[in-house]
This record gives structure tokens, C-alpha cells and sequence, in this order.
């Protein structure tokens, strides 16, 4: 198996996972870590830590993952661009549209693998949900809700809810819908910050599917959900566990006419998927590596639909203030 010669820039929560999997796994030759803190978290233990993205450069790096806060992606992907590295660069792509239509720019016709890092298309969980979909499982599918709640993370400064965590339920609601066309949002400021810390949103995506997104960093209930719903049923998934349930409609009627009517639908029977797990995150950097190296480049998530993503989620800021 060829190696592809790898440093991650960014030594935060994510850049300390992709720094770890980078260390392990027999396709990367892990070159080394960029971070002006160092190696707070005692993570790396192959290659250096640098202080400057340009020393890391400096060790003949094939490409690097973009692991720096949003504010610092359009620089830091600028200059990887400028030095003809591959890029996987964490989402949101970037701090603003216009900057991350400029990313977009400067990679187009460059010949290099830059993609974007919105890891829940590597969950196993939704992977399994799509493919069912793509079968028709629930025929007609009538709506998509989306939860992601928790408590506020101190080590986000400089976006919001919105940016942080709804891009990526933008994107599943996109990957599995098709384009979001119409999109309404009620924004919270709870906890003083300059930017919001809840999001309420409901839409329409791809063949008129109704979505509902609801993002919150100040609820003390962690959630990671996805349910669609369709003509035979629903499909849940839970995105900690990455378990996939299905909730079958019911067969049985009642001799009740008017329950019956009013009910719509029976419960039925009540399914957990069996599948293989993986890490979401190492399922993303092999992607990554298999691009690189012409093996597959189907299943990257590309800086077009990073932008795209971003566009969706400066407009449900925008319709709040």
C-alpha cells in the first residue's frame, strides 16, 4: 500500500483525532503537527510539532488536514494551495462565504484532492439510512428532523450554533433530500456571546420533503438525531451510538372506525439494524488518502458542496438579524 505523506494544522479537539488516526493507520506517513500552543493534549508521538504551517511544509508534505479554528481556513488553505498540497479542511469550510468561494476558486483546475470535512456522511449509521432510501424502504419520503444539543463547548469562540453545528445537518439534510429551497430559522442569544447558541429551523428540501433542524448549546441533553420519515415508516438514526432503528407502520386495523381515523397509521414493528461500525472520522481520512492516490474520490464531500452548505447556513443567520 502506497503511504501518502500527511501533517494535520491544528492540535483543538478534532485536529487531535485526525492527528491520532494519521499516527495509525498504515496509509498515511505521518509527518508531523502544526500548533502555536504545541502539544498541550500529549497526542503526537511520530514526527514534530511545529509552531508554523511553513516548517510542516518544509518536511515535503503531500497533504495535510486543516484543523485550525474557521476564523484561520481561508489563510491556512491558501497557502497549502500556493505550495501544491491536498487538503482535507474541517468544516465549515470557512469563516464567510466570499472567502469560501475563493477557496473553491483557487483549488478549481489545480489538480489537487481538497475536500471538506463534514464527517456525519462517514457515520455508519447514516450510510446504512441513505442506501436504505436510495431502495425506497419508506416509498414517498414526507419529512427529515434533525436534533444536535448539548452543552456549550468553551473551545468555540468564533462562530455560533449555526455555523458550528447546524452546517452539519445542512449537509446530511442535502445529501439525503437534495437542495434545501426554502428555509426558515428562529435564532436564541442565551448565554451573552456575540453569536447565537440555539436554532430552530424548519424547511423544504429536494421533491417538496419538509425539514426540521433543531441546533442548541445550552441544553443539558446531549442528542445527535436523524429521523425520516415516509410512507411505510420511520428511520431514526442516533448519531453517538451510530445505531439505525426502523419503525415499521402497522398492518393490524381497528374494528374502531373512528380510532382508526384518527390514529392515520398503526404502530408496527419495531427493527435495529446489525451493521458494521467504524470510526466516522478514520472512514473520512481513508476517503481522503483514496482520492489522493486515484483509488476512489466518489464518497468526498467536495468544496462546492462546502460552499453550498455555508450559503444555507449565512442565510438562516441573516433572516434573525
Amino acid at each position: 500500500m502506497s503511504q501518502v505523506r500527511i501533517g494535520v494544522i491544528g492540535l483543538g479537539m478534532m485536529g487531535r483525532h485526525h492527528g491520532r488516526l494519521c499516527q495509525s493507520l498504515d496509509a498515511f506517513d505521518f509527518v508531523g503537527a502544526v500548533d502555536p500552543q504545541g502539544d498541550q493534549y500529549g497526542v503526537i508521538h511520530q514526527g514534530q510539532v511545529f509552531s508554523d504551517t511553513e516548517s510542516l511544509l518544509k518536511q515535503g508534505i503531500e497533504a495535510a488536514v486543516i484543523a485550525v479554528p474557521t476564523h484561520l481556513h481561508y489563510e491556512t488553505a491558501m497557502q497549502l494551495r500556493e505550495a501544491g498540497i491536498h487538503v482535507l479542511i474541517e468544516k465549515p469550510l470557512a469563516g464567510t462565504t466570499e472567502e469560501a468561494a475563493e477557496i473553491v476558486e483557487a483549488f478549481e483546475g489545480s489538480g489537487l484532492i481538497a475536500a471538506v470535512g463534514h464527517v456525519e456522511r462517514c457515520n455508519p449509521a447514516l450510510n446504512e439510512m441513505r442506501q436504505r432510501l436510495n431502495k425506497e424502504q419508506l416509498g414517498p419520503v414526507f419529512s427529515i428532523s434533525t436534533v444536535r444539543t448539548g452543552p456549550f463547548p468553551a473551545r468555540i469562540t468564533d462562530v455560533g450554533v449555526v455555523k458550528d453545528l447546524a452546517t452539519h445537518d445542512i449537509d446530511i439534510v442535502r445529501w439525503l433530500a437534495g437542495e434545501i429551497h426554502e428555509i426558515h430559522s428562529v435564532t436564541k442569544h442565551k448565554m451573552g456571546r456575540q453569536h447565537e447558541d440555539l436554532m430552530v429551523a424548519v424547511g423544504l428540501a429536494g421533491d417538496n420533503v419538509a425539514v426540521s433542524m433543531q441546533v442548541a448549546w445550552i441544553s443539558p441533553i446531549k442528542q445527535r438525531s436523524v429521523t425520516v420519515l415516509g410512507e411505510k415508516g420511520a428511520l431514526q438514526a442516533d448519531l453517538l451510538s451510530s445505531d439505525l432503528t426502523f419503525f415499521e407502520n402497522g398492518h393490524t386495523s381497528s374494528e374502531w372506525e373512528a380510532i382508526q381515523q384518527m390514529r392515520g397509521v398503526t404502530e408496527g414493528n419495531v427493527t435495529r439494524y446489525a451493521f458494521s461500525k467504524s470510526e466516522p472520522i478514520q472512514i473520512e481520512l481513508l476517503r481522503f488518502k483514496e482520492a489522493i492516490t486515484g483509488e476512489s474520490d466518489d464518497d468526498l464531500v467536495s468544496l462546492e458542496d462546502g460552499l453550498r452548505t455555508l450559503q444555507v447556513a449565512e442565510d438562516l443567520i441573516k433572516e434573525t438579524q
